[in-house]
């Protein structure tokens, strides 16, 4: 059975995260001047996990749980907060803490001042890196992906696109709804069509149609 913290103790345990990954002492003390701006931060992620179909995010009769012991849990947690300090033109010195802690901690690149949409859902994405793409709601990464530039232009990911282990999207692609990219599938400045399985890697790539709903697969 997995803890059902409470919004002060998942709080706790995020200040006592930062306070150790930073190297400026009395961090956590800093960060907990903006304790406020947590508060909408846990009710989103609360909400979302309600949704996620698995069991490290909400119990058998449906009860979310917010648990940052769960790398994926204090990814989501942290990268929302910084976020939604940037959005409030919080100085970089304190945000660049909390990203320095994601990415230390969870090994994955997270940066504030992108924006991720709701139902953001990390699954064991340790060196998962994510740019300054476009991204939409529902987005599901694995292990070892990469979403990121390629001659100084990004991606545009559309609703409910799922990215497999060591697959990288790369460039100016728009990749439609409803994508289910492979592991290890390497795209570069190319459009992928909704409702599509992609393999392989450019420029051969193979793509299919979607039997699936990725969203249904993952969130209700």
């Amino acid at each position: 059975m997995y803890p059902f913290f409470s919004k002060e103790e998942v709080w706790e345990i995020c200040t006592g995260f930062l306070g150790k990954d930073n190297p400026f002492s009395n961090f956590d003390r800093t960060v907990s001047e903006f304790r406020k701006e947590f508060d909408p931060v846990f009710e989103q992620v609360i909400e979302e996990h309600s949704h996620i179909r698995n069991k490290y995010y909400r119990s058998k009769n449906k009860k979310p749980i917010v648990n940052p012991l769960v790398l994926e849990h204090y990814a989501r947690l942290m990268y929302y907060f910084s976020h939604r300090l940037f959005l409030k033109g919080i100085d970089a010195f304190i945000l660049d803490q909390i990203f320095l802690s994601i990415k230390s901690r969870c090994c994955i690149d997270l940066f504030y001042e992108f924006e991720l949409e709701r139902y953001f859902l990390p699954q064991h994405a340790f060196a998962a890196v994510l740019g300054r793409a476009r991204y939409s709601e529902f987005l599901v990464i694995t292990q070892n992906c990469t979403i990121g530039n390629n001659k100084g232009r990004y991606p545009e990911l559309g609703k409910g696109v799922v990215l497999r282990p060591g697959s990288m999207v790369l460039g100016d692609c728009k990749i439609g709804d409803n994508v289910h990219i492979g592991a290890g599938v390497l795209i570069i400045d190319e459009d992928i069509p909704a409702n599509s399985v992609v393999f392989g890697r450019v420029p051969d790539l193979v793509i299919r149609e979607n039997p699936e709903n990725n969203i249904d697969l993952f969130f209700d």
